[in-house]
């Protein structure tokens, strides 16, 4: 073997290590900031609609007799749709210390509810990395004008792999988290969720399936999320990072093959 070939196989020996490297990373909790916001564009069925999340400020909110930080943030969904003139509303208390939810309100022109769990919903378990698994398993205690009722949700997620999304927001490397619950089961229908690092807790994509098929998708179009400068924020999988460690492989390659020769 000549001393190029062995070049170009070492170069590419390390360039599919370097760009393969991010499934064996992990996806910390996100921090998330007054003024974010992340907008996006859906189609369920034949129904089309618009969804604005915006994070709010911190309060304070009483989970078994202890008080905690939670953040309000607001979801507002527009409908191209003659039954939802004025839209929905729902405003979402998450837990600062895990990102799951305490309390759901839910609000349209005529009629308000409010949900509380009897133990947080997770949506996401963080960190997030490939192959992990969790359950979410609480009572929902849900109050409206006319009456109130209760009801068990039980959801199985489980971190299945790693593909790229790209969307009107821009190109990203997420995870895939697939969803399911009991009620229905696994093979008849399930949720997929497509997270980043980049963009915090909100997907970047969102699809659901039925009986194999898809039925709704919804993709952002937009977003503003303010990360910490922190370590547990600096996102060390950015394609600058990868070019310099490209770089440096290069330059070492062709010293070696320079040496030999």
């Amino acid at each position: 073997m000549n001393k190029e070939l062995i070049f170009i196989v070492s170069f590419l020996l390390l360039f599919s290590v370097i760009f393969t490297v991010d499934a064996n990373e992990q996806f910390e909790k996100p921090k998330w900031h007054e003024g974010d916001y992340w907008k996006y564009e859906t189609i369920e069925r034949e129904t089309a609609s618009d969804l604005m999340i915006e994070a709010k400020q911190m309060t304070n909110f009483n989970i078994n007799g202890i008080d905690v930080n939670v953040r309000i943030v607001t979801h507002h969904t527009d409908y191209d749709d003659s039954s939802f003139p004025f839209g929905i509303d729902n405003v979402l208390y998450y837990n600062e210390s895990d990102m799951s939810i305490v309390k759901l309100i839910y609000e349209s022109s005529d009629t308000r509810a409010e949900t509380i769990f009897s133990s947080p919903f997770l949506e996401f378990d963080y960190p997030i990395y490939v192959g992990k698994e969790w359950e979410v398993h609480t009572k929902a205690t849900v109050t409206s004008i006319e009456d109130t009722d209760e009801g068990y949700i039980h959801r199985y997620n489980q971190v299945t792999g790693v593909t790229d999304v790209n969307t009107k927001a821009g190109f990203f490397r997420c995870y895939i988290v697939k969803s399911w619950g009991d009620e229905i089961g696994e093979v008849d229908e399930y949720t997929l969720y497509y997270i980043s690092e980049e963009v915090g807790q909100p997907p970047v994509m969102v699809e659901g399936y039925e009986f194999g098929e898809r039925y709704s998708i919804r993709k952002l179009v937009e977003f503003k999320y303010a990360k910490l400068s922190d370590s547990s924020f600096i996102n060390d999988d950015t394609p600058g990072f990868e070019v310099v460690l490209l770089v440096i492989a290069l330059i070492s390659l062709i010293m070696i093959v320079r040496k030999k020769s």
